[in-house]
């Protein structure tokens, strides 16, 4: 992780209520892999990202070109679709 002046540290809760109490197995690596590759695509560094039992745990240096509400709408919205998808 590079130094970046004017960048955002902020850490982030994200839960999957309709995943509630079933991040286990190949699903909980399915999800640190959708996040990270998410995060990819969007410049955002991940310090910590942990999959809970019912929730994930990320610590995040976003670029100052994005919001933190505005990332955290995209985040959830497209991985909630990713894992969709995966778990047809």
């Amino acid at each position: 992780m590079d130094n970046r002046s004017s960048s955002h540290s902020m850490e982030m809760p994200v839960s999957y209520s309709f995943y509630s109490k079933v991040l286990y197995g190949k699903l909980r690596e399915d999800v640190r892999e959708i996040l990270s590759t998410l995060c990819k695509y969007k410049d955002v560094d991940i310090v910590t990202n942990v999959v809970f039992v019912d929730y994930v745990h990320l610590i995040v240096v976003l670029p100052p070109k994005l919001s933190i509400s505005n990332f955290k709408g995209y985040l959830k919205g497209k991985s909630t679709l990713m894992i969709y998808d995966k778990c047809r």
